[in-house]
């Protein structure tokens, strides 16, 4: 379960990506897959934007909360 900013609920795939480097290691990256571009409009998210996703468990259920961060204005926190 994903819960988005505007507090809606979906479901959305997390996965593990393996990132091969030239020296023959490999690089770790968690990636959501399927459902990304329409949470991303739903929400008003924008390329230069800063998010942070939490993931928390309710009856063992991996659960992710998406938080858009806010931006510092004149000292003044802004929501956008």
């Amino acid at each position: 379960m994903l819960i988005e900013p505007s507090l809606r609920r979906d479901t959305i795939s997390l996965r593990k990506w393996e990132m091969k480097k030239a020296s023959g290691s490999a690089t770790s990256m968690y990636v959501l897959v399927g459902k990304w571009n329409s949470v991303a409009w739903r929400n008003a998210l924008r390329d230069d934007e800063t998010v942070q996703l939490w993931s928390f468990r309710i009856n063992s259920k991996l659960c992710l909360a998406l938080v858009k961060r806010r931006a510092k204005s004149n000292g003044y926190f802004i929501e956008f």
